[in-house]
């Protein structure tokens, strides 16, 4: 039996196929890309539909065909446009499944495109807000209408969390198959010691409010005796402007921008803790990341499913004299971050890793 064609509808999935390009790529790029290099390395024909490129229309990177033809859009007025282009090119590759992740206005227009197609249609959450309500405006109610219909639409719903699953069920009365985002695990001996480690340190995307960078650089301002590292894109987007100009000014704090994702393992090696400060999320990536290193991850407010406050892998320090307190007591307690390191490492490994999670993946997107 010929395995079947799934096609990825990301817009900047390209890019991390691109070294050149990855500033524009983040964790959701990083687990369709992961998805995408493996189903290809199994036997499946894999493409994906990203935006448009001036030079290129078509190319083929590790086996995965992309087709840069998506246009760009505006505003959620443009997705009748967004539609009836879509289904003209999703009609042309003709795969068999189309997944999109995250996004909700790619959600709504593949999903109706794959309803009018007769075509298996998987979405996957990004972050909490794709599983609530908005109190807002009467238009966003038609929107929340137009989008709980896609939600209907699809085959299957992919929650990254318990919470998710939840949320998504309490607030469009709608069923999803919870799977976690997974990592690749680097070989134990790569890992530094913890007497070595040396900083803090923030991995995000510095141009999104919703990660509040500037809680990161009051912390390196409590802790002058503090070593720190801020690591993410946003070039050119105003907070991060103001964000590195303020970094700039903390003697404590070296501001890194974009880092390579290919080198941002050497970072966390050799960092006493994580800091997150977002006001939510999805299920980071640079938890995963920091755990595959044996540091541990210290979040302001956020958590996944609350295994930081009951697996001992970490805190979730609920306020910044809290998250000061915590990243001080580490800072002295060498054996402490070790020991709570290495039981992150191991929670990754059991409940996250590659051999863990692609696999559910798999399942779902191969029946």
């Amino acid at each position: 039996m010929k395995n079947p064609h799934i096609c990825f509808v990301a817009p900047y999935l390209d890019n991390y196929f691109d070294s050149q390009a990855r500033d524009s790529a983040g964790g959701a790029e990083r687990q369709q890309y992961l998805l995408a290099k493996n189903l290809a390395e199994d036997g499946y024909e894999v493409s994906a539909i990203t935006y448009k490129h001036e030079n290129s229309k078509i190319d083929i990177k590790e086996d995965v065909k992309l087709y840069k033809i998506l246009p760009e859009y505006s505003s959620k007025l443009d997705i009748p446009f967004l539609i009836s282009n879509l289904a003209f090119y999703m009609w042309k590759i003709d795969a068999d499944l189309f997944y999109t992740r995250g996004n909700t206005d790619l959600c709504i227009a593949t999903s109706y495109c794959c309803d009018f197609l007769n075509k298996k249609f998987i979405y996957s959450l990004a972050d909490d807000t794709n599983a609530s309500k908005s109190t807002d405006k009467f238009i966003n109610k038609i929107y929340e209408n137009i989008y709980s219909n896609s939600l209907n639409i699809s085959n299957n719903i992919i929650s990254q969390t318990n919470n998710q699953k939840e949320l998504l069920k309490i607030n469009y009365n709608i069923e999803s198959t919870t799977i976690p985002n997974m990592y690749p695990i680097p070989n134990r001996k790569r890992i530094r010691s913890h007497e070595e480690r040396d900083y803090f340190l923030w991995v995000g995307d510095i141009s999104r409010e919703q990660k509040q960078p500037w809680y990161f650089l009051d912390l390196a301002e409590k802790l002058p005796k503090v070593e720190f590292i801020m690591v993410g894109p946003g070039n050119g987007d105003p907070l991060y402007t103001k964000t590195k100009q303020r970094a700039q000014e903390i003697p404590n704090l070296e501001f890194e921008g974009f880092v390579e994702p290919d080198e941002i393992g050497r970072y966390y090696n050799k960092a006493i803790g994580l800091v997150n400060t977002s006001k939510y999320e999805g299920f980071p990536n640079t938890f995963l990341e920091s755990w595959s290193y044996a540091t541990p991850v210290i979040s302001l407010t956020f958590d996944i499913d609350e295994i930081l406050s009951t697996e001992n892998i970490g805190y979730k320090a609920g306020d910044l004299q809290n998250l000061k307190e915590i990243a001080e007591d580490l800072y002295i307690n060498p054996d402490k971050r070790k020991r709570i390191g290495w039981n992150g490492r191991k929670f990754l490994k059991e409940n996250y890793s590659f051999e863990k999670i692609y696999p559910k993946y798999k399942s779902i997107l191969t029946p």
